[in-house]
């Protein structure tokens, strides 16, 4: 994406070079619980910056948008591809 510094719009992002990235499924919104917030997007986090954020990606692949989700300082669980529903 050409980010110089991902995960800044997170307040209490810890100030890290260490790295630790999850990608999860895209979120389809076909039983969605979240008001659309995350229908479509591409669902990561990074386990050393604490952060949670969503992409929606054009059918090329490129990122058309990056979203901060929330900040967490554990993540347990990213959506499943097989219902789309998180249980953390």
């Amino acid at each position: 994406r050409g980010d110089p510094a991902p995960g800044l719009d997170d307040p209490a992002q810890p100030r890290t070079t260490a790295r630790a990235v999850v990608v999860g499924a895209v979120y389809d919104g076909a039983r969605d619980r979240y008001g659309g917030l995350l229908t479509d997007r591409l669902i990561y986090t990074d386990y050393a910056m604490g952060f949670v954020r969503g992409a929606r990606l054009q059918s090329d692949g490129a990122v058309r948008d990056d979203v901060f989700l929330t900040h967490v300082d554990y993540v347990t669980d990213l959506p499943s591809v097989r219902t789309g529903i998180s249980t953390a």
